[in-house]
């Protein structure tokens, strides 16, 4: 045990700290007389002293870090400016990764944290896997499907396509299990509106596909994911254990479907469709896919075309992101090869507004001096 300590105490080591041989013997003197690094977030990198952007890196078991942010351009000033703004809203994890490579990170990366509804960009992906080997239309409807729910659906809500639902259109205004207060106080009059019509982000649309999901492929959820994305992503953290489908059978028969994942872990996700759904010589996610859920198939105000909503994915200007409850965040950014998660940890009742935790995103890209 005390030799697991060491390494991982080793791996955090600045690089000046390497390079003296007398100052890591003393530091590692203090570490045994002490006991280790009880608490330690056991995250474990292999560090680079060179970095070439025309090399396309991925994590193998364990990610590569930066030994320096500045091997990429990055300010570390102004990431330390980043880090203590963090601190002060209380994240609780941050993990920056350029071209596969981690550049930052602070905060406990390798805890598992509930991801609230960051979980719909999971059900995004495993959709477009089973798109294409037709085991789902998005032009399917409830009525063809014979999707229902407690106390029927009507002739019209039954109308509603698999890509209404995807797209939070589904006009469906049914209880739904696991919705926030505010989901319910802003959910409008039920049969207001025709399925396609009108955009909202509606938990029932997103229960109902997990339904759809294990219906049409006869297989469970978790166990695909698992299988599909958590293993050949080599996800580090990834347990069954945290999984789990959240029921409220007095007002609704479909599940939320639940997932506690670590930062590092939400990182390979980022990368994957940062990746265009390849990962290293398999597509694990169509291209097409990726494509197709993260490009616009609704706009909010059309005075404000940059925002807007795709296959579970929310969409501003050249970013996609997946967000949830608490401050949970993926973002990915295309136009400069990174991958930001942000997580809070909510079991501690900690909350980060979305302002606050837009505006630690745009620090760290101030930070990136290489544009």
């Amino acid at each position: 045990m005390k030799n697991n300590k060491i390494f991982h105490v080793i791996c955090d080591i600045p690089q000046k700290v390497v390079s003296s041989l007398p100052l890591l013997l003393l530091f590692l003197t203090v570490v045994l007389c002490s006991g280790g690094c009880e608490g330690h977030s056991e995250k474990t990198y292999e560090f680079l002293y060179s970095y070439d952007r025309n090399i396309k890196y991925l994590p193998e078991k364990k990610w590569s870090k930066l030994a320096s942010p500045q091997l990429a351009g990055w300010s570390s000033t102004k990431l330390e400016e980043a880090r203590r703004y963090s601190e002060n809203i209380h994240s609780g994890s941050v993990v920056i990764v350029e071209n596969g490579v981690i550049v930052a990170d602070w905060g406990p990366a390798a805890t598992r944290y509930k991801i609230h509804s960051v979980r719909k960009s999971l059900m995004s992906a495993m959709y477009g896997i089973h798109v294409a080997k037709q085991e789902i239309s998005l032009a399917s409807t409830l009525q063809e499907l014979k999707i229902t729910d407690i106390g029927g659906l009507s002739t019209k809500e039954l109308q509603a396509t698999v890509y209404d639902l995807i797209t939070a259109r589904s006009g469906i205004y049914h209880a739904a299990a696991y919705e926030t207060d505010g989901m319910r106080r802003k959910r409008p009059a039920r049969y207001s509106s025709d399925p396609g019509t009108r955009w909202y982000y509606n938990n029932w649309d997103f229960n109902a596909l997990l339904t759809i999901f294990n219906q049409q492929t006869k297989k469970d959820f978790f166990v695909q994911f698992r299988q599909e994305i958590a293993t050949p992503l080599q996800m580090e953290h990834f347990r069954m254990q945290d999984t789990n489908y959240h029921y409220e059978l007095n007002i609704s028969s479909h599940p939320a479907y639940l997932f506690k994942m670590s930062a590092l872990d939400l990182a390979r996700f980022g990368l994957l469709y940062l990746r265009q759904g390849r990962w290293r010589d398999r597509q694990v996610i169509p291209a097409e896919w990726v494509r197709e859920s993260t490009k616009k198939h609704m706009v909010f105000k059309p005075k404000n075309p940059e925002k807007g909503y795709g296959y579970l994915w929310w969409i501003n200007k050249s970013i996609y992101y997946a967000s949830g409850n608490g401050g949970q965040l993926l973002f990915v950014v295309p136009d400069s090869n990174l991958v930001i998660v942000h997580c809070v940890d909510t079991d501690k009742g900690i909350r980060v507004k979305s302002d606050q935790a837009w505006r630690l995103f745009d620090k760290i890209l101030d930070a990136r001096k290489v544009k």
